[in-house]
């Protein structure tokens, strides 16, 4: 399994939200960075409403990022109810699907397998629990 397209997302701690009305010294200087990188890059953020609420204020701080927008199918901001900041999420636009009728655990597994995740304290290969794959490969319904 081979992929050109990184999308990081989260929350970046630099507020995106109405820079079309600030100017000048009103962007924040790592604001201002993290702009240039994403533009170094060809990157763009994808969500545009605020993504952190609070009583006094409304920040665009979680961003998903992306050099392939086409990509994107659908994407969203949710409050969640537990916290100030909403969860954002994005659905992407695949060419490859997996039959789900011929759906082969082994070879899921071995493609997940060679995926990276990093996150949360660890960086090692992609730890989904074989226990639920089984499960899924041996057609009990969930």
């Amino acid at each position: 399994m081979k992929s050109d397209t990184i999308i990081p997302l989260g929350d970046v701690n630099c507020d995106l939200f109405g820079l079309g009305n600030k100017v000048g010294n009103a962007i924040q200087p790592k604001t201002r960075r993290l702009l240039n990188l994403f533009q170094s890059l060809s990157m763009q953020n994808i969500i545009n409403t605020p993504t952190r609420i609070t009583l006094g204020s409304r920040t665009l701080t979680d961003l998903t990022v992306t050099i392939k927008p086409r990509l994107i199918k659908r994407k969203g901001v949710l409050p969640l109810g537990i916290s100030d900041h909403c969860l954002i999420y994005a659905a992407l636009s695949l060419s490859q699907k997996r039959p789900l009728l011929k759906f082969q655990v082994e070879q899921f597994q071995a493609d997940i397998s060679k995926v990276m995740f990093s996150g949360h304290g660890y960086s090692k290969k992609c730890a989904i629990p074989m226990r639920l794959l089984s499960v899924l490969g041996s057609g009990v319904k969930l």
